[in-house]
C-alpha cells in the first residue's frame, strides 16, 4: 500500500502547490506589482481570462468594454496583469513617442499576425528601425509621386469596372471593389506585377471573405499563440480541406515573385522600381533578404494596407451619398482642377492642394479608424508621464501601454458630436491634424501612409467627379450606417457580422 499512498501524497502535494502558487500570483499581482497603483477591474489585474472573455467570447468587444471602464476609473487603466490603457487624446504623442526616442512592441500582442519575421511584428526597437530603414525610402512622398502612373492606371481599370456595372444595372459591393483596387496597388508597388484582383468578376471575394473569418481569430492567437502556426504548418491537403487554398495559392504566386527578383539580381537585371527590390538592393544582412522574411513583411502590406484603406474609401462612400450637400460642395470644387472628370493628367500635389476634398477624406480616416486593436507601446528606457488634472500617473518604464485609436477619433472632448460624418471640422483647424491617428504616430507610424493617402486623394477624386451628379448617378442599395461602423474590433475594424458590405447601384 506504501506506493499508492506516496502516489496519493503527490497528487495532494501537487494540487497544494498550485493553489499556492496561484494565491501567491493573484496576491503579488494585486499588491505588488509594478502596476499594482493604477486603477481597473481586479479581475483584470489577475488574469488575461477577462480580456479572452471579451476579445474571443464576445468576439472582438473589449475595446468598448475597455471605453466603459475609461467612464469609471479615469483616463488610465490597467487592463490585463501587465499592461495598461490611456483614453487621453493628449497624451497621443508621448505615448507614440518622438524623434530619436525608443518605442518598443508588446511581445504578447503580436502572434496574431502569423509574421514573426515581418517589419510589423518586430518588438524591439533597434531592430524594427533596420528593417523599416530599408523601405522607407520607397514609401516617401516623393517616390509616391513618381509613382502616381501606377495609381492612376489601376483606378482607370477599376472606373472601367463600375462601368460594367452601371451597363447592366447590378448592384456592386463597392467595398470589394475598393479592396481589389488598392490590393492590385500593393501588389504592383510589391513584388512589380499587380495580383490582378479587378480582373476577377466578382473582385476576389472568397479570399477576402476568407480573410475577414480569419481576422476573427485575432485575439485568439495572443492568448494561444501556437494556434496560427499549427495551423500553417498542416499537411496541403488538410488546409484545402479547411478552406485555406485561396491563401495558399497567393502565397505561393508571392513567393515565386519574389524568387524571381533574387534570381534577376543575380543576374544583374533589376526590375522596376518596387518595395522589395528596394529592400533587396539595401545594406540590410543576407538573412533579412530571404524569402521568408519578405513573405511575412508582404502579407502584411497586402493585407493590413487593402483591409484599412478600402474601409475607409467604404466610409467615405456611403457618407458622401447620404449627405448630398456635402457631396454637391465636393463635386463643385473637383471640377476646378479636373473639369473633364479624369485624373488622368492631374498630379497628386493639385489634389493634396484642395481643402474640401482633403477634409473629406481625414473625416472618412477619423471614421474608420485605421485599425481598431489596442496598439501597445512600450518606453524600454524612460517612464512617461499622464496628467490627471491635479494627480500624476508615473508609468514605470518597460510598461505595455495601448491606446486604441477608435477611442480618439471618438473622443468628444477633441471632436464634438463625434459619431457625425462633418468634413468642416477640419477646415481652417490645422492643430486637429495631431489628432488624427489612423495611421498611429511616431517610430512605429504606419509606413505606408503616403501611399494610403495618395490612393485616397485619387479614388475620392476620379469616383466623386464621375458619380453622384445628375448624369451618372450612385445610390446605396440594402445599405445603413450599421454598414459603416466598426462594432468588433479584430484588429481591422469590423462592422456587424452579418454585413453584406457597402452596395451602389450606377446608373448614367
Amino acid at each position: 500500500m506504501a506506493p499508492a499512498i506516496s502516489y496519493q501524497l503527490l497528487i495532494t502535494y501537487s494540487i497544494l502547490a498550485f493553489v499556492i502558487y496561484i494565491l501567491a500570483l493573484v496576491i503579488y499581482r494585486l499588491t505588488f506589482h509594478p502596476l499594482a497603483k493604477f486603477p481597473g477591474p481586479k479581475i483584470a489585474a489577475v488574469t488575461l481570462w477577462y480580456e479572452f472573455y471579451y476579445d474571443a467570447m464576445k468576439q472582438g468587444t473589449y475595446l468598448w468594454r475597455i471605453q466603459e471602464l475609461h467612464e469609471q476609473y479615469g483616463p488610465i487603466v490597467r487592463i490585463s496583469p501587465n499592461a495598461l490603457h490611456v483614453n487621453d487624446p493628449d497624451f497621443y504623442e508621448v505615448y507614440s513617442g518622438k524623434v530619436g526616442e525608443k518605442r518598443d512592441k508588446y511581445p504578447w500582442a503580436l502572434p496574431h499576425f502569423n509574421t514573426p519575421q515581418g517589419m510589423v511584428a518586430t518588438a524591439e526597437h533597434n531592430h524594427h528601425r533596420l528593417r523599416r530603414g530599408a523601405v522607407a525610402q520607397f514609401f516617401s512622398k516623393a517616390n509616391i509621386r513618381r509613382l502616381d502612373y501606377v495609381l492612376k492606371y489601376n483606378i482607370k481599370k477599376f472606373l472601367g469596372r463600375l462601368q460594367e456595372f452601371e451597363e447592366n444595372g447590378e448592384p456592386v459591393n463597392i467595398l470589394e471593389a475598393f479592396k481589389a483596387l488598392t490590393s492590385d496597388i500593393l501588389t504592383t508597388f510589391a513584388f512589380g506585377q499587380s495580383h490582378n484582383a479587378l480582373d476577377i468578376p466578382d473582385f476576389n471575394k472568397p479570399f477576402w471573405d476568407l480573410f475577414q473569418e480569419l481576422s476573427h481569430t485575432y485575439a485568439i492567437c495572443n492568448h494561444f499563440p501556437l494556434f496560427l502556426p499549427f495551423m500553417t504548418s498542416l499537411p496541403a491537403w488538410l488546409q484545402q480541406v479547411m478552406g485555406m487554398e485561396m491563401v495558399m495559392v497567393w502565397e505561393k504566386k508571392s513567393r515565386k515573385q519574389l524568387q524571381s527578383m533574387i534570381d534577376n539580381r543575380k543576374l544583374d537585371e533589376k526590375d522596376s522600381r518596387t518595395i522589395f527590390g528596394d529592400l533587396l538592393d539595401s545594406n540590410l544582412p543576407p538573412a533579412e533578404k530571404s524569402i521568408d522574411r519578405m513573405w511575412h513583411d508582404g502579407q502584411v502590406f497586402n493585407i493590413a494596407g487593402s483591409e484599412t484603406t478600402s474601409w475607409a474609401l467604404g466610409n467615405c462612400t456611403y457618407y458622401l451619398l447620404t449627405n448630398p450637400e456635402m457631396l454637391k460642395r465636393l463635386q463643385e470644387e473637383l471640377k476646378t482642377v479636373i473639369p473633364d472628370g479624369s485624373v488622368d493628367d492631374i498630379a497628386s500635389s493639385e489634389l493634396e492642394a484642395l481643402p474640401y476634398l482633403t477634409a473629406v477624406i481625414k473625416e472618412s480616416l477619423r471614421l474608420s479608424f485605421g485599425v481598431a486593436g489596442r496598439l501597445y507601446r512600450i518606453s524600454p528606457d524612460k517612464t512617461q508621464v499622464l496628467r490627471d488634472g491635479a494627480k500624476e500617473w508615473v508609468i514605470p518604464a518597460g510598461t505595455p501601454v495601448g491606446m486604441s485609436n477608435p477611442l480618439v477619433s471618438l473622443h468628444p472632448k477633441v471632436f464634438p458630436s463625434p459619431a457625425t460624418f462633418d468634413p468642416s471640422r477640419w477646415l481652417d483647424n490645422p492643430q486637429l491634424d495631431r489628432y488624427l491617428v489612423a495611421f498611429s504616430k511616431g517610430p512605429r507610424g504606419c509606413v505606408g501612409l503616403n501611399l494610403a493617402w495618395a490612393e485616397l486623394y485619387f479614388t475620392v477624386a476620379a469616383v466623386f467627379a464621375r458619380y453622384g451628379g445628375e448624369e451618372r448617378t450612385m445610390r446605396l442599395w440594402k445599405t445603413n450606417v450599421e454598414d459603416v461602423q466598426a462594432v468588433h474590433d479584430f484588429f481591422v475594424p469590423a462592422p456587424r457580422l452579418d454585413s453584406k458590405g457597402v452596395r451602389v447601384v450606377l446608373s448614367g
